[in-house]
Parts: C-alpha cells; sequence; structure tokens
C-alpha cells in the first residue's frame, strides 16, 4: 500500500502583445510549490516521506493568421513536474532509506504547426514537436537467473513526432474525423524503453447525423 497528499500553490502572468493585425506573440511564466506526504506499507512495514519542491516554468509563443481561416503557430513551452516517490518501493527489502522522492522532472517542449479550416470539405490540424526531458524516473524491470530484477532510475529522455488530426465533410448529414500520429521516443539508458508510448497512432471515426424534422 503506498499513498500521499500534495499541497500545490502556485502563482502566474501572462501577457500577449498584436505585432499587427495578423501577428501575435505572448509569453507567460510561472512559479509552482509543492508539498508531498508519502506513506507505505511495502516490504517492511510502515514507512514515511516528505519533500517539498519548487520550480519556474515558462512559454513564448508566435500565432500568425495567414488568412480567415488558417493560422500558423509556434511555441517553445518549459514543463514541470514535482520529484516522485517510488510507487512500488520495493527497494526497502535491501535499503531501508530509499523511500525518498526523486529530483524535479522537466521538460522544454519545440513546436510549429498549422490548423484551419483548408477547403469547404476538409477541416484540419498538423504538428511537429521535440520534447526534451531531464531527470524522468523510470522503473525498469529485467530477468535474470532467480528471477526478475526491479531497479529505480533517473534518464533524460527525448521525443520528436508530428501529429495530424482533420475531419472530411463529405456531404451535411456525414462527416469522417481522422487523426495519425508519429512519435521517436530516445532514453538515454540502454535497458530502458519509454512506457506507453507506440511509434505509430491513428484512428478513423465516422459520423452520421440524422435531421428529425425541427
Amino acid at each position: 500500500i503506498t499513498d500521499g497528499e500534495i499541497t500545490s500553490t502556485a502563482i502566474f502572468a501572462n501577457f500577449g502583445f498584436d505585432v499587427s493585425d495578423t501577428l501575435r506573440v505572448a509569453a507567460g511564466l510561472r512559479y509552482t510549490e509543492d508539498d508531498k506526504d508519502a506513506y507505505t506499507q511495502c516490504c517492511i512495514g510502515d514507512v514515511f516521506g516528505k519533500s517539498d519542491f519548487d520550480e519556474v516554468s515558462w512559454d513564448l509563443s508566435a500565432n500568425w493568421t495567414l488568412n480567415t481561416d488558417i493560422n500558423i503557430y509556434g511555441t517553445v513551452q518549459s514543463g514541470y513536474q514535482s520529484g516522485q516517490f517510488p510507487a512500488r518501493p520495493f527497494c526497502l527489502f535491501g535499503d531501508p532509506d530509499c523511500f525518498t522522492a526523486t529530483d524535479n522532472v522537466t521538460a522544454v517542449n519545440y513546436e510549429a504547426g498549422v490548423k484551419g479550416q483548408v477547403s469547404d470539405w476538409l477541416q484540419m490540424s498538423a504538428a511537429v514537436f521535440i520534447t526534451e526531458y531531464t531527470d524522468l524516473p523510470y522503473q525498469v524491470s529485467t530477468t535474470t537467473g532467480s528471477g526478475f530484477d526491479t531497479r529505480n532510475i533517473i534518464v533524460d529522455q527525448r521525443s520528436a513526432g508530428i501529429e495530424w488530426e482533420g475531419t472530411w465533410f463529405v456531404n451535411p448529414s456525414f462527416m469522417i474525423h481522422s487523426t495519425l500520429g508519429y512519435i521517436d521516443a530516445d532514453v538515454d539508458d540502454p535497458v530502458a524503453v519509454a512506457p506507453l508510448t507506440p511509434e505509430l497512432t491513428a484512428s478513423i471515426s465516422p459520423e452520421y447525423t440524422w435531421f428529425t424534422g425541427n
């Protein structure tokens, strides 16, 4: 059993400026404090942990209105997740002092894209991105001669990809929604693999509307 309590406090501000009728730039700044209390009954009985975290995050963006229906944008954002206590602290069997929180997880995301009504029959958005993570906690399990070896490690990760979403208006009653995504996640550990990160994702969702009088 692992449980915990988090108290989070933040202050933030965002500013935007219209450079012209078609170009807008914006910037934001945020300061966050997190206090965490954690508790587990795993392995050796009652174990308690407490840690405090703080981080400054920011974002810069620009948006260009190409015409009344299409926007082109670019953004650079930093992200933050406060440190984490081990979710499965089996390390307590060998180290009774291992129930401690990791450092803050930070990330910087670079993204550019286009979105809007391309034609009367197609609405779409497309984006390319690169996200660089620092101090990302991983739990890696490998097989050994006596069973499994589970270790908690801290890695850096770089993810790059492209995303596309579109809606095809076939007629006033029928439309088709679709998505396509590709991501390449590179982890700086020879064994670790990015969890829940399929390289290719896709979906198609038809929608038909029946009109019943008024």
